[in-house]
């Protein structure tokens, strides 16, 4: 994963960033694996208060890009981000414990 841009946004209390995957001889990455490598990009993040945006891989090119906010706390995730992105992504989270069982 390599990161075009990062931003601290302190009014919201997030960080943004812009990344790019390159997945040459390999499938699409899954959002679980996009969400550990935005993870590895920023260290001390929490999976619980990351969400994903703007994901796009580009057809017939092993290139994919994408966009994160990375919130500072749970209180200004759940004031900032729609009920539906959260929604998404803690069936995410839900679905990932399944597995682990």
């Amino acid at each position: 994963m390599e990161v075009i841009t990062r931003k601290e946004n302190d009014l919201l209390n997030r960080v943004e960033i812009e990344f790019r995957i390159r997945h040459t001889q390999k499938p699409t990455p899954s959002r679980k694996d996009m969400m550990d490598m935005v993870l590895k990009a920023e260290p001390g993040s929490k999976k619980e208060l990351v969400i994903l945006k703007r994901v796009n891989t580009r057809f017939g090119q092993a290139f994919t890009t994408g966009a994160a906010h990375i919130y500072s706390d749970v209180d200004s995730l759940k004031s900032t981000e729609m009920e539906y992105m959260i929604n998404r992504h803690a069936s995410l989270k839900d679905v990932e414990e399944v597995k682990t069982k």
